[in-house]
C-alpha cells in the first residue's frame, strides 16, 4: 500500500511503508568539504528528503555551502581540517561533533571520507539509537602511499577504524572489491556489516554520448585529466604522456589543486606546467557532462586510493574509452580490452601506447566507446546507487531502534 504525499519543498513523491516510518526521522551526511556532498551525493540527498526524511548537511563551509542552503537543506557548519594530525584540535573536534549529534539527536548519520567515519562513528555511538552508515569512497593515500609516514598513520588508522566500525547499528559501504577483502581481512569489520556498492552514481541522461562513436581525423583528439591535482592521481605520468604525444593529441587538464591535502601541487607548479604549453588547463568544470562531450578518450594514470574514479564513470556514461593504470577502483570501471586499456603502473610506454591504440584504431574506438556505456547502465547508474544505499540506511536505522530498544528494556538500566 502506498500513497502519494507532499514533501518539504514541494516535491511530491509515492510513500510506500518504509518511506511513511521515515517522515519522523532525522538523517545527517557528514563530510570534510561541502564540495563533496554537493558533487558526489546531492542525488542520495534529495532521494533521502523525497523519502520522507530530515536531511541535514554537516560539514565545513566552502564555495559549495550556498549551494546546498539553496537546494533547500540544512546546513551546519563544522570546522575542521583534513591534515589535521594536532591532538587536542583533534579531541576539541570530537567533543564539538558529539555536541553536535546530542542537540540534533539524529536516527543516523552516514559518514563520507575516513576522518568523518572515525569522528562521525565515535560521536554518534554516544548517542542513544542512533545508526551509523560509513561510506568509504577508496582507502586514499594513507592505505596506497609506503612511505615510512604513511605506514605509522596506517597501523593508528587500523585501530581507530577497528574500533569504530564495529557495533550492531553500524555499517560500512565501500566501491571496490579491494577495498572490502582489505577491511574484513585485517578484522576492521564483520563481514554481514559491510556493503559493495560501486560508485556515488551518475545521472544517466545528464551524462550521455554526444551520438558519435568516431575519433576526428581533421583535428586532434582531446585526451583528458579531470582529478584533484594531487601526485597520487597520476597528474605527472598524464604530463609526460603530453610531452611525448603533443603533437598527435590534444592533452587538456581539468581540476585545481587542494590546499588541504599534503600531496597536492602548489598553484606555483600548476603555473609551470601550463607555461611549458604541452597541456591546456581548464580549471575547475562545473558542467563536466559537456566537457566529456567534446573530448575523445579519458586518462587516469591513478595510484592513489580510489573508490571507483567518478570521473571514469561520468566518462564511460558519456561513451568513451577510458585508460588507467590497473589499481584498485581504477579496474573495476575498465574492463582491460573491452572499454579501455589497464597499464600496468608506472609503465610510462604503455600509457602511451594504450592512447596510441584506441585513437587510431577507428574500429577499435567505437567498441570500446559502446562498451563503456553498456557497462556504465548496467552497474553504475545514479538510481542504482542510491537504491542500495537506502537499503544500508534503512537496515542502520532498522538495527539502531532495536538496539535503543533493548537497551530501555533492560533492567540492569
Amino acid at each position: 500500500m502506498s500513497q502519494v504525499v507532499v514533501l518539504p519543498g514541494g516535491f511530491h513523491s509515492r510513500i510506500d511503508s518504509n518511506s511513511r516510518q521515515a517522515m519522523d526521522q532525522t538523517i545527517i551526511l557528514f563530510s570534510n568539504t561541502s564540495w563533496y556532498l554537493y558533487n558526489f551525493r546531492s542525488a542520495l540527498a534529495q532521494s533521502l528528503r523525497e523519502a520522507g526524511y530530515r536531511v541535514v548537511m554537516v560539514a565545513p563551509r566552502d564555495q559549495y555551502t550556498e549551494r546546498l542552503e539553496q537546494a533547500g537543506f540544512e546546513f551546519i557548519q563544522v570546522d575542521m581540517r583534513r591534515s589535521s594530525l594536532n591532538p587536542l584540535r583533534e579531541l576539541l573536534l570530537l567533543r564539538r561533533i558529539r555536541k553536535l549529534l546530542l542537540r540534533e539527536k539524529p536516527d543516523i548519520i552516514v559518514n563520507f571520507t575516513i576522518k568523518c567515519v572515525v569522528y562521525g562513528t565515535f560521536a554518534g555511538a554516544t548517542v542513544p539509537g542512533t545508526g551509523r552508515v560509513n561510506a568509504i569512497a577508496g582507502l586514499g593515500s594513507v592505505f596506497s602511499g609506503h612511505n615510512w609516514q604513511f605506514r605509522l598513520l596506517r597501523l593508528l588508522l587500523n585501530n581507530l577504524l577497528r574500533l569504530a566500525l564495529k557495533g550492531t547499528a553500524n555499517y560500512t559501504i565501500v566501491q571496490n572489491p579491494d577495498d572490502q577483502r582489505y577491511l574484513i581481512d585485517n578484522q576492521l569489520v564483520k563481514p554481514d556489516q559491510i556493503h559493495l556498492i560501486r560508485g556515488s552514481g551518475v545521472d544517466p541522461e545528464k551524462f550521455a554520448p554526444s551520438g558519435q562513436c568516431t575519433v576526428p581525423v581533421n583535428t586532434r583528439p582531446r585526451v583528458v585529466f579531470a582529478s584533484r591535482l594531487l601526485r597520487p592521481k597520476g597528474l605527472f605520468d598524464f604530463i609526460g604522456c603530453a610531452q611525448r604525444l603533443n603533437d598527435r593529441f590534444e592533452f587538456v587538464i581539468a581540476g585545481e589543486p587542494d590546499p588541504g591535502n599534503p600531496e597536492s601541487i602548489s598553484d606555483l607548479e600548476l603555473q609551470h606546467l601550463v607555461e611549458q604549453k604541452v597541456i591546456s588547463h581548464l580549471g575547475q568544470v562545473d558542467e563536466m557532462a559537456i566537457m566529456l562531450r567534446q573530448s575523445h578518450l579519458v586518462v587516469l594514470p591513478s595510484r592513489y586510493g580510489e573508490g571507483v574514479p567518478r570521473i571514469l564513470i561520468e566518462a564511460a556514461a558519456c561513451g568513451l574509452p577510458l585508460v588507467a593504470y590497473d589499481t584498485p577502483g581504477c579496474r573495476e570501471i575498465v574492463q582491460d580490452g573491452i572499454n579501455g586499456v589497464l597499464v600496468k603502473p608506472a609503465d610510462h610506454q604503455g600509457l602511451d601506447q594504450a592512447i596510441l591504440d584506441i585513437l587510431e584504431d577507428q574500429p577499435t574506438y567505437a567498441r570500446m566507446a559502446q562498451a563503456s556505456r553498456k557497462l556504465f547502465l548496467a552497474e553504475y547508474t545514479q538510481q542504482r546507487v542510491v537504491e542500495d544505499t537506502l537499503k544500508v540506511v534503512r537496515r542502520a536505522a532498522s538495527s539502531a531502534l532495536s538496539d535503543h530498544h533493548a537497551d530501555t528494556e533492560s533492567p540492569f538500566q
